[in-house]
């Protein structure tokens, strides 16, 4: 009797133990047929201009003429041309330097244009007309296809030439002649002005400078200001201005210096 108790004892416990040993192999065949866990997402890096949303457009209205100028000691002396001179792609100049400038901060987006589409500030203008209403319609109308939180618009500026009621405008060469001779320039003159992207108002503006202004460069300096360069007779162009590649490099490198030093005056980069 003893014996067969002991029989199916042991029947008993070798089933539990074939059961327990099934269980334990289709347990682990489901463990590992799960999928692994995916590791946690390294941690991100500072955002970048692209990411953080804020845009920035330039504009720039600069590079489309080159003006030939000559002030004379009377009304007789004086003579102006112009010549087309998108060939010598100034204002992709002028993208390139602000976007360099600005890219960390920003994303910076150049907004294009129809060819004329600033030409009116550039003509005759009747006794009322308003230069900064005329340019803030203009800049809205462009810019009108983006939405950027702010906009940089380069246009050309102009300066009264010495003491004389005569005036060089944009980018240009001179010949000034006064009582003291005559004298030669190569200019490059505009205005960088931040618009606010919503309202279209203007939130600063700055002339184009290479060096600080002071009383005595009034008095000691070339009489007109902005970013000027001496030349001499050499310099003015026999016939077709746009194939000078003195004259372009020249103006080329006033574009350059002058935003070099106007930029962090105007733009903040934050």
């Amino acid at each position: 009797m003893t014996s067969r108790i002991a029989a199916e004892i042991g029947r008993l416990t070798a089933r539990c133990a074939a059961t327990f040993l099934f269980a334990a192999v289709i347990a682990g065949a489901a463990v590992a047929q799960q999928p692994a866990k995916p590791k946690a997402p390294a941690a991100s890096s500072k955002p970048s201009a692209a990411d953080s949303g804020k845009c920035i457009g330039v504009i720039s209205t600069i590079g489309d003429t080159l003006f030939l100028r000559k002030v004379g000691i009377t009304i007789f002396g004086n003579e102006q041309n112009t010549a087309p001179v998108d060939s010598w792609h100034i204002d992709d100049v002028v993208f390139g330097k602000i976007s360099t400038y600005l890219s960390k901060s920003w994303t910076v987006r150049r907004i294009n244009y129809p060819r004329g589409a600033f030409a009116s500030l550039d003509g005759q203008h009747p006794l009322f007309y308003n230069y900064n209403d005329d340019l803030q319609g203009i800049v809205r109308r462009v810019a009108s296809s983006t939405r950027c939180d702010h906009y940089v618009v380069v246009v050309k500026g102009s300066s009264q030439v010495g003491t004389s009621n005569q005036s060089v405008y944009g980018l240009g060469i001179v010949e000034t002649t006064s009582i003291m001779g005559v004298n030669d320039f190569v200019h490059a003159l505009f205005t960088i002005k931040i618009y606010d992207g919503q309202t279209f108002a203007i939130l600063g503006q700055r002339g184009a400078r290479i060096e600080k202004w002071s009383l005595v460069s009034d008095f000691t300096g070339p009489p007109i200001g902005g970013p000027v360069h001496a030349v001499d007779r050499s310099w003015w162009p026999q016939s077709d201005a746009a194939q000078s590649t003195k004259l372009r490099d020249a103006i080329r490198s006033l574009v350059e210096q002058a935003l070099d030093a106007t930029m962090p005056e105007i733009l903040r980069v934050q």
